[in-house]
């Protein structure tokens, strides 16, 4: 029996180019992180529409710092299915549950990360020396999230944004590091000059 070897088994890529050109062979991200304080409006939001190169200085974005491993982003439908009559044949089926997510995980656990991502002040004991965070005190923080994956074999770049996203936080063991774990919910939006809404936007820049 031959054994096949062609385009199939080699995994060969794509040959045809996309909006972007060459498609990538496989993206392998570099994260970062920035928020706004303030969330933007959920009626008119407005997409950011420039690359940042890997510059960690991006006009009315706050960056979060080194990010620990890879991102997730998560999109899901529920598929509800219509049957009908004792065999439960199967007729249709739509959508009735849909949910966004993002999961990052921080690794530089300082006072600037703190206040960012609990939404706390700090009290002060001793000026530039002393400072206590009053945990338990916060709800869910609301801000406005840009994830920014820089692909490392071509250098496009992914940016995933969201007017308003509802983060939670954990602390986090990873080997011998403690880390900070952030947890963000999506709710729907609607980007200006849209009449649709969004749970996300996904932006790729070449």
């Amino acid at each position: 029996m031959a054994i096949a070897v062609n385009a199939y088994t080699g995994g060969q890529p794509l040959a045809t180019s996309g909006l972007t050109g060459t498609q990538i062979l496989k993206l392998i991200p570099a994260p970062r992180v920035f928020m706004k304080s303030t969330p933007d409006s959920i009626t008119a939001a407005v997409v950011p529409s420039i690359k940042t190169n890997g510059s960690l200085t991006l006009a009315g974005w706050t960056d979060l710092g080194i990010v620990s491993g890879a991102v997730k982003v998560g999109y899901a439908k529920k598929a509800k299915e219509v049957k009908t009559g004792i065999d439960n044949v199967l007729r249709a089926a739509y959508v009735n549950d849909k949910t966004g997510s993002m999961e990052f995980t921080l690794s530089q656990v300082d006072d600037i990360v703190m206040q960012n991502i609990t939404g706390l002040t700090a009290s002060q004991i001793t000026s530039s020396s002393i400072y206590t965070f009053h945990l338990g005190q916060e709800d869910l923080v609301q801000m406005a999230v840009l994830l920014v994956v820089q692909s490392k074999l071509d250098q496009k770049e992914w940016q995933f944004y969201t007017p308003l996203a509802y983060v939670n936080f954990s602390f986090n063991e990873t080997g011998d590091a403690m880390e900070l774990k952030c947890t963000a919910l999506l709710p729907f939006f609607t980007v200006t000059g849209q009449t649709n809404q969004d749970i996300l936007t996904a932006t790729v820049f070449k």
